[in-house]
Order: C-alpha cells, then sequence, then structure tokens
C-alpha cells in the first residue's frame, strides 16, 4: 500500500530504466502524482485500486513515457473531489506518450477529469471498461492502430469550447470501435460522443448512442478524414 505519501515529484512510485516491472495487488490512496515512468521496456500493472482524495494542481495519476509495452488490467481510478486551479487544466488518470504498445483491459475510471491522455502510439487495444469521467474519456493523438472494444463511456462532458464529449481522436491511422456504448455524454461544440479529426479509417460495429448530446453532431462529429 501506498498511503498519502509526500514528495515535490511523484508521490508513490518512480519507475525509471526498468528491463520488465510488474506492480500487481496494489492500493494507492492519496492526491494526484502517484506513478512516473519513463525509458522502460515493459510495465505491467494488474488489480490496483487509486483511491485519490482529490486533484490539487494539475497532474495526472500516472505518467509514461517512452516504454514498449505497458499494461493495466483490473484496476481502478477514483476521486471523490477537485480543488480547481481551472477546470480546463489537464488531469489524467493515465497520461502516456511514446509507447510501442498499450493494453488497458477490465478497468473502470470515475470522477477523474480526464480518463486517458495517450499520444504517439503504435498499437493501442482497450477492452471491457467503464469510464466516467468529469471531463472526456480518451484523448488520442496520433495512434497508429487503436481498438476499443466492449467500453461504456457515461456522461464524459467537454467544457466550453470543447470536442469529443466521451472520445476525442486525433491523426488516427486506423480505429476500431466495437460492442460499446455511449451514454449521456455532452460537447459543447461538436461530437457529444465521439470526435474525429484527421483520421483516416474509423469502422463501427454494434455500437449504441443514446442520449449524448453537442451542438454539432450528438452522437459523432467527423472532420476533414482521409
Amino acid at each position: 500500500k501506498f498511503i498519502e505519501n509526500v514528495a515535490s515529484f511523484c508521490r508513490g512510485l518512480r519507475v525509471y530504466d526498468t528491463i520488465k516491472c510488474s506492480i500487481k495487488n496494489s492500493i494507492f490512496i492519496g492526491v494526484d502524482g502517484q506513478i512516473f515512468a519513463t525509458n522502460g521496456e515493459t510495465l505491467i500493472m494488474h488489480q490496483i485500486i487509486f483511491r485519490l482524495a482529490f486533484f490539487i494542481i494539475p497532474k495526472r495519476v500516472i505518467f509514461l513515457s517512452t516504454f514498449r509495452y505497458f499494461a493495466v488490467t483490473n484496476s481502478s481510478f477514483t476521486s471523490k473531489k477537485q480543488l480547481d486551479f481551472g477546470l480546463k487544466s489537464r488531469k489524467e488518470a493515465l497520461w502516456i506518450t511514446e509507447v510501442t504498445r498499450f493494453t488497458f483491459q477490465n478497468n473502470t475510471v470515475k470522477g477523474i477529469i480526464c480518463g486517458i491522455l495517450m499520444e504517439h502510439i503504435s498499437t493501442s487495444s482497450l477492452g471491457q471498461s467503464l469510464f466516467r469521467c468529469d471531463f472526456r474519456g480518451i484523448h488520442a493523438n496520433n495512434v497508429s492502430s487503436l481498438s476499443m472494444h466492449t467500453l461504456t463511456f457515461i456522461n464524459n462532458y467537454a467544457y466550453p469550447s470543447g470536442d469529443g464529449g466521451a472520445v476525442n481522436m486525433r491523426e488516427i491511422s486506423k480505429c476500431s470501435i466495437v460492442e460499446s456504448v455511449f451514454k449521456g455524454n455532452i460537447a459543447e461544440r461538436h461530437g457529444g460522443g465521439i470526435y474525429a479529426d484527421l483520421c483516416k479509417i474509423i469502422t463501427l460495429y454494434k455500437v449504441k448512442f443514446i442520449h449524448n448530446s453537442a451542438q454539432i453532431g450528438a452522437g459523432i462529429y467527423l472532420h476533414e478524414l482521409d
């Protein structure tokens, strides 16, 4: 257990320059900035509970950069409240960048400002997870292959001047969304459920959009697809 540890940088666990690291059956209790991982080969997280009292500054729970493989399975991220310094500031459960392969399976994200921010990922697979965030569930930028299956997005919200209440995608080469549900998501501008910009191939199969809302495109808004 990691309980209410205090540090000016990384309150829980720092992972650096590792070949393989596994974190299992652990609990992190406190505020944001729990795990900071950079320059490694493999990081696997299984059955982890993140129970956050609040976010005090614009930080994410996990930051990970420059790994070959990163997996999060059977875990939960919950936050009770936000001590806000501007709700538009980025405060994610996970911010991952420069990763070859990312897996997110059987997880729950509730009450976090934003679920996942992923950038510069080769292959990303997300399945059987729930996103119920104060801001959007997933923000994906520059991903070669993005697979989302059996996901549920409920009451996610893109703030004023925001696009994509549940999912915001930009520059995705190939995306498939299968057997997923988008319910009650809101975007102040475009795409209550999904907003996609400068993407190439998007495939949807057995996807439900229920009571989503936006100024334009309550379910999906597609912009400049190749």
